[in-house]
Parts: C-alpha cells; structure tokens; sequence
C-alpha cells in the first residue's frame, strides 16, 4: 500500500487528496491502528497527535446516549402518541447520510466537495455528536409519524412535513436527508411553540 502511495511523490499529510477515497480511508485507518497500538511499523508512521487519537473515541456518544433513549422510551408511558427526545432511527439516518454525502461530493469540484471536506472536520463532527447525542435524552417533544386518520385535519404538522421532504429529496437527493432530520426537529419545536 505504501509503495502505490510514494508513487505519488506526496508528504503523507497530503495523500488523502490523492486517489479514491476508500483507497485513502484504508491507508489512514491503518496509521490509525498502528499509532494507537504503539507500533511503529516502517510503513505506517506516526502522523496523529494525542487529540486526534482520543478524538474518534468521541463517537461512542452516539450508541451511549442511544442506549439510554431507548431504555427511556420503553419505560415512558408519554411517549406513546409522540416522543420526548430525538427518536434514535432519526438520529442514525442523520449520521448515516454523512457517509452518503462523503460519497456523492467526493473528488467533485462543487459545493458538494466543499460540503463534504467541512462535515468530516473534527470539529463539526464532535459538535453533532453532542448535540444529537443530547437531543436523544432531552425532554423536547417531537411528533410522531403515526396517524390515526389520512385527513388533512388533525395531521397538518405531520403532512406538511412529509411534503416538504419528498421536495427536498427530489432537489437534494442524498444531501437532504441530514435537512430533514434537522427540520424534523425544528417543525416539532415550533409545533408545540404553538400549542
């Protein structure tokens, strides 16, 4: 792997610039690996500082947190026509989707590219872990999706929103779908403002 990585005659801060992204990711999580083992194998050098070894360990909020929204959710008798939190199927699609929008933008020249280069920055991704990871134990009331009638009357909220997302699919495709879970908590919120 090194040796097709010297080809390119670049320091090894700047290969991940270089080639397709798998191919970069795998490179990485291998100096990863061998840095946190305290190897230092030849080909593998140590690149990352202590921070950035911590770091990743960050992301374990999300199922810390997910595990106690669910124990939450299944002990809460009102959650049963809405939720109280961020329901944890919202917060993986959110987090999920980074890996959607990392592929669509990759190697593009566009605002794609440069959405995708901002999202996987440390600290936007460790300011979405806290804040979801919270949102998943907070008492914010969040509607649900369940209906009991298909009318318009009584399911404004719930059908307004779907109609919004199917056209922000239509336009954004992938990229919308983190638009959605963040509008899904903002229609919620301005919902019970209302009521």
């Amino acid at each position: 792997v090194v040796d097709q990585l010297l080809v390119l005659e670049l320091p090894i801060s700047e290969l991940w610039k270089e080639g397709t992204m798998g191919y970069s990711v795998q490179y990485w999580v291998a100096v990863f690996l061998n840095q946190i083992a305290g190897n230092q194998h030849p080909e593998y050098p140590a690149f990352f500082s202590l921070w950035q070894l911590v770091l990743p360990f960050g992301a374990l909020l999300i199922p810390f947190f997910s595990l106690f929204r669910l124990a939450k959710f299944n002990i809460d008798t009102r959650q049963s026509e809405s939720f109280i939190g961020l329901p944890t199927p919202a917060n993986s699609i959110f987090f999920a989707s980074f890996a959607l929008m990392l592929w669509d933008g990759f190697g593009a020249e566009n605002w794609k590219s440069a959405l995708s280069l901002t999202l996987i920055k440390d600290q936007v991704l460790m300011t979405f872990v806290i804040v979801f990871s919270v949102l998943l134990v907070s008492e914010i009331p969040l509607f649900s999706l369940k209906f009991k009638s298909f009318g318009w009357r009584g399911n404004e909220v719930k059908l307004s929103f779907l109609l919004l997302s199917l056209f922000l699919l239509s336009i954004l495709w992938v990229w919308a779908v983190p638009v959605i879970v963040i509008l899904y908590i903002v229609i919620s919120l301005l919902a019970n403002r209302k009521a």
